[in-house]
């Protein structure tokens, strides 16, 4: 039967799930983190372990959430980098690279609504670091997957079945 799942049902299947009984969701929430989430969530840390000089601050920032469907985390604010910014600041930079572009943003407006300075705002730095690592990894496993989250939905339902 899990053979049978594409992964474009993936998402359906899990908002199938919606209207399941509640012992039949929370089982494939629970086997779903367990058996798919956190081995995924491991895969990804060590993929963002040579990711350059931001690597430490990624892999603390992956983290594992209880869901219908296996959810995974890649940011938050903790630990923070020497200039303040924490994993979500540089996640995407990392992922998809930067800009050679500078960009001028508005610093802050006075009451009156007047510009009172402005701020250099660029994702140069990223350019020679750039080295995607979450959705290589996840595409890599992406049948394994969508098997193993069949199986524990097919499981679950014979569970409640029985």
């Amino acid at each position: 039967m899990a053979a049978l799942i594409d992964a474009r049902e993936f998402g359906q299947m899990a908002k199938d799930l919606r209207r399941a009984p509640k012992s039949v969701r929370d089982e494939v929430k629970r086997e779903s983190r367990t058996r798919i989430a956190e081995p995924l969530a491991a895969k990804i840390k060590a993929a963002a372990g040579s990711t350059g000089p931001w690597s430490r601050v990624l892999v603390a920032g992956v983290k594992t959430r209880a869901g219908a469907e296996p959810t995974i985390l890649v940011g938050g604010t903790r630990p923070k980098l020497s200039g303040g910014g924490g994993p979500r600041s540089v996640v995407f930079g990392t992922e998809w690279g930067g800009g050679k572009r500078f960009s001028r943003v508005l610093a802050y407006q006075t009451g009156r609504g007047r510009t009172s300075g402005h701020r250099r705002a660029s994702t140069a730095q990223f350019r020679s670091h750039k080295h995607p690592f979450i959705f290589p990894t996840v595409g890599k496993h992406m049948d394994s997957i969508v098997e193993i989250y069949a199986d524990i939905v097919v499981k679950a339902l014979e569970k409640e079945v029985s």
